[in-house]
């Protein structure tokens, strides 16, 4: 990627980050009365460097890009494979009260009378 695609993502990078950190300095200061003083001066440096000089924000972006991705992950590959062996579990694994319950649970008898069990 050239050095404007970086300026270019690092600016909007800025823009959304401050314009986030904005908002929640607004909000709280509207509906909480409350003024967060910390997340306003980060605001406002993330828009200075991203109108001043983009190329600073180039750490922060790619480390804010790795822990989106790890979040990604996590939010999409964990549910999916939690769902998957929930299905598989209680699809394919014997009941416990089938292997009690012999016939009442459906089980087959043996030609003796005994339960077949399925190990």
């Amino acid at each position: 990627m050239n050095n404007t695609g970086i300026i270019k993502l690092n600016r909007k990078f800025g823009y959304v980050v401050a314009g986030a950190l904005l908002f929640i300095t607004a909000f709280q200061y509207v509906f909480k009365d409350k003024q967060d003083v910390i997340i306003f001066c980060i605001a406002l440096i993330l828009l200075l460097l991203a109108l001043i000089k983009p190329v600073w924000l180039t750490p922060l972006r790619i480390a804010w890009d790795k822990i989106g991705h790890v979040l990604g992950y996590i939010n999409t590959a964990e549910p999916v494979d939690a769902a998957v062996w929930q299905g598989y579990f209680k699809t394919e694994t014997p009941d416990r009260s089938k292997h009690l319950l012999g016939n009442a649970a459906g089980n087959k008898r043996k030609q003796n009378g005994e339960p077949i069990l399925i190990r």
